[in-house]
């Protein structure tokens, strides 16, 4: 953690003086808006809402296999803009750069900059309780954590369920295109374009004041994955053939059914409560390695006013063939059982948090490419502020 961690710790100055000075340019700019609207209204924006943030995170991570020291600075925004009253577009790409070393045996997971997309759809809305949205649609608003990661799939979705205030229910049916971050397929010229369908429901509940909960139970189907993709997966702990130098397979298909269920409540005028559980089966494996499930707990302390502690703890296991391991690598790899620890303290005035998390790792089942895998990651973050 020496010198990567140590250049976070002498950048973390900058960036807790731009934080404070974020708020105010951020209020310099709505003055400097309101005053341009009196003389000059321009409609267009008052359709338009946008809210952006900056990350700057250090991570030290290694196993027997690969090491990797690096750091990490990303610009998030979301925004979005009202066509109609019924028909509205979000958009929240975001931009990494990322400077380090890694060291690996098959030269993976390199530092590299990128451009990001968490979500870019078009969503119409005849109805309260009918919707449609289609795009590059966040895949965390409909999945588990234990099958996908914070990816953006080409998607199209029909809801249907009623929304009262706080309240919200709906069944939805998504039919997407599992890619990477960079929206690409993977798939080599002869190769069907893959697909992931899913029929779900979800559950969301809230009063700021005291409780908040939030469910979600789905039926998914992976369809046609590619040989890149089973390759890549064979290094993350899915089995895989090897058909020929250049063309790989699943040994099993992917369609099953994941739940989760988060409760979020005021337990004291002080403290808040986190618990949080998930659970994932692919019943199209064999029974002894199909499932995974997650079980997480933690609480927010308010000190005083403006300044808050938060700690939360997570347990998991996810058997070799119970997700895509290309698609939920980054957050909980398959064939692993572990836990995450992570501490913020937030500083709600001055608009940012600091954070710290640790987390271990050991594989259920003997592989040649997994092993016991520890990761340190120091966190600024900003919280998000209007443009």
């Amino acid at each position: 953690m020496n010198r990567s961690l140590a250049s976070f710790i002498l950048i973390f100055c900058f960036w807790a003086e731009f934080a404070s000075a974020q708020q105010s340019i951020s209020v310099s700019r709505s003055a400097l808006q309101n005053r341009a609207s009196n003389t000059n209204p321009a409609k267009i924006f008052k359709s338009l809402s946008a809210q952006w943030r900056l990350v700057l995170t250090g991570e030290d991570r290694k196993d027997e296999q690969s090491q990797a020291k690096t750091i990490q600075t990303r610009v998030d925004l979301k925004s979005r803009y009202s066509l109609t009253s019924n028909f509205y577009l979000n958009l929240e790409p975001s931009v990494r750069f990322e400077s380090g070393q890694s060291q690996s045996y098959d030269g993976a997971d390199k530092a590299e900059n990128k451009f990001l997309m968490s979500e870019a759809s078009a969503n119409y809305r005849p109805l309260n309780y009918f919707s449609v949205s289609g795009g590059a649609l966040a895949q965390q608003n409909s999945h588990t954590n234990l099958l996908i990661d914070k990816l953006a799939f080409p998607a199209a979705q029909i809801a249907i369920g009623p929304q009262a205030g706080a309240f919200k229910f709906f069944t939805f049916i998504e039919s997407a295109i599992p890619t990477s971050t960079s929206l690409s397929t993977n798939t080599k010229e002869l190769e069907t374009t893959p697909g992931l369908d899913t029929v779900g429901a979800q559950l969301h509940w809230s009063n700021e004041q005291w409780l908040k909960i939030r469910a979600l139970t789905n039926y998914f189907q992976y369809r046609n994955l590619p040989s890149a993709v089973a390759k890549d997966s064979q290094l993350l702990g899915n089995d895989v053939s090897k058909i020929s130098e250049a063309s790989y397979k699943f040994e099993n298909e992917y369609a099953g059914i994941e739940s989760s269920l988060e409760f979020i409540f005021l337990a004291t005028p002080r403290t808040r409560l986190k618990l949080e559980a998930q659970y994932l089966l692919n019943n199209k494996a064999p029974s002894e390695v199909n499932s995974a499930y997650l079980i997480g707990s933690g609480f927010e302390y308010l000190i005083k006013d403006g300044y808050s502690v938060e700690l939360k703890g997570t347990y998991y296991q996810v058997a070799p063939e119970a997700a895509v391991a290309y698609f939920n690598a980054s957050g909980f790899e398959t064939n692993r059982i572990g836990y995450r620890t992570e501490g913020f303290l937030n500083l709600r005035k001055q608009k940012f948090r600091l954070g710290l998390r640790y987390s271990e790792a050991e594989t259920l089942y003997q592989s040649q490419f997994q092993s016991r895998e520890k990761m340190v990651t120091v966190l600024v973050e900003t919280f998000y502020v209007d443009i």
